[in-house]
């Protein structure tokens, strides 16, 4: 089990790594005021948003697949954490889902599926990054994502090792 989650937070550096990466680069990015863009703002401005948008995309079904892997790991020995640590994991799973869902197999998400969307359309907020509509008046941010899981990894309660 220990060699199991070594090998997760291998996949989690990652998963950061690509985090601060898409939020450095949505804070910096401006093709209207950058004059060595400017002449090709609206080519440059569609690049940019098809990639970032593309490399969000990426960081979602990793993001999911990471904590499904420990939502399962977690079901199968349940004394390795906390019940409030394993719910909160429940929880971000199905936030993750959400999006998750209808971009990887192009349907709703089955607790939403009265609600959602088979499609989830991406939108590029300057100020937030990139989004998912998921119906006519919901839209779930990568960012905020991202916050929920780094909420889950500051609450984690791990159980103390017993001494052998």
């Amino acid at each position: 089990m220990r060699r199991e989650f070594y090998s997760l937070r291998n996949v989690l550096e990652g998963i950061a790594a690509l985090d601060e990466q898409l939020i450095q680069t949505e804070e910096g990015f401006d093709p209207v005021t950058d004059d060595s863009v400017a002449p090709f703002a609206g080519i440059l401005a569609f690049e940019f948003i098809q990639w970032h948008t593309f490399q969000s995309y990426l960081w979602v079904l990793a993001g999911y697949e990471f904590i499904r892997t420990v939502d399962q790991k977690i079901r199968k020995n349940p004394k390795c954490t906390s019940p409030q640590t394993a719910s909160l994991v429940t929880s971000v799973k199905r936030h993750f889902e959400r999006v998750r869902v209808p971009l990887a197999k192009l349907e709703a998400a089955k607790k939403h599926s009265a609600t959602d969307r088979a499609i989830a359309y991406p939108l590029f907020d300057l100020n937030n990054g990139v989004a998912w509509t998921l119906n006519e008046h919901e839209c779930i941010y990568r960012r905020d994502l991202s916050e929920s899981l780094l909420i889950l990894l500051e609450r984690w309660e791990p159980v103390a090792q017993r001494h052998r």
